[in-house]
């Protein structure tokens, strides 16, 4: 189970180093535990929606999704990132994904 924002970021520099000091805190580590965390920038092509960035985080299933990102929510990491990013970012889309199946 996935979980994804695009967003639409207008200061780059002051959104990475704040995201990289919340997803690099201890509380944030604790939360997170072994779920991938994923901040990247579009290569080429991009999104159907205005997007320059997007995050992406694994999760066990929808009832795992809901119960971490209320803890991320509520974390100070997270509102403190919240403060530190205010005005430099608009989400444009957010979007969950199930894996149904993989050819291999």
């Amino acid at each position: 189970y996935y979980a994804g924002w695009l967003l639409d970021v207008t200061d780059p520099a002051t959104y990475a180093t704040s995201f990289l000091k919340m997803a690099n805190s201890d509380e944030t580590s604790e939360i997170m535990g072994d779920r991938l965390l994923q901040f990247g920038s579009w290569a080429a092509g991009g999104a159907s929606v205005p997007a320059t960035h997007w995050i992406y985080v694994n999760f066990a299933n929808f009832v795992d999704y809901m119960s971490t990102m209320e803890q991320m929510y509520a974390s100070e990491a997270f509102q403190l990132h919240l403060q530190e990013i205010e005005g430099t970012y608009k989400v444009t889309r957010e979007f969950t994904e199930e894996l149904i199946l993989v050819f291999e």
